[in-house]
């Protein structure tokens, strides 16, 4: 009779017991993704291309004057990324109490039927959003907090190949971190106007 080897046995079980929670972490990380957007971590580097690459150009539009946001305006971004050749993207976007902080500021709103959604107060992707043309355009909001001061929107975009696979194939780079100031009407600068459009080129 042969005897059964226990450590064989064991693995098996084991990686039973995983494989649901394996498969559960590659479909959440293809329905969105949080707290990927400091820039001293891996960010999409843990499953795709291992570090960022200046080939994904970001740039970033807002509607009103980032340096001077009355408290509780809402501004609209819009964030456009291309790489050659790419075909679905997926995003992280969030505003931060400094740079590489931990704390969320404001409220973030995606816009409607944007194929965006909220993730722990952050913006990401409700599954892989198909590019035009190597391109693709994210459009969401941000209400500024009650609090004066200076915030910090970041992120990470990733613009992959569409084979399905978390793979090097997909090549991701950071949002920068745009500074966001917020202050008091007496405050604003310009006599309070604040709607002229900011065009930042990341």
């Amino acid at each position: 009779m042969k005897r059964i080897n226990h450590k064989l046995v064991a693995i098996f079980l084991i990686i039973l017991i995983c494989l649901p929670f394996w498969r559960y972490l590659a479909f959440s990380k293809k329905n969105g993704v949080s707290d990927l957007t400091n820039m001293n971590s891996k960010s999409c580097g843990e499953c795709h291309s291992s570090n960022p690459s200046p080939n994904v150009i970001i740039s970033l539009q807002a509607d009103s004057d980032l340096n001077n946001i009355p408290p509780q305006t809402r501004i609209k971004f819009t964030l456009t990324a291309n790489l050659p050749n790419a075909k679905v993207s997926g995003i992280d976007v969030a505003v931060k109490n400094q740079v590489n902080g931990t704390q969320n500021v404001g409220t973030l709103t995606p816009e409607t039927n944007s194929g965006l959604k909220i993730l722990n107060g952050e913006i990401t992707h409700s599954s892989p959003i198909n590019c035009s043309n190597s391109q693709i355009t994210y459009n969401f909001y941000w209400t500024a907090p009650q609090t004066e001061g200076s915030y910090f929107l970041q992120g990470a975009v990733l613009m992959g190949n569409g084979n399905g696979k978390e793979d090097s194939g997909d090549i991701w780079n950071w949002l920068q971190p745009v500074e966001l100031k917020v202050k008091t009407t007496s405050n604003v600068e310009n006599n309070g106007e604040s709607k002229n459009k900011s065009i930042l080129y990341l």
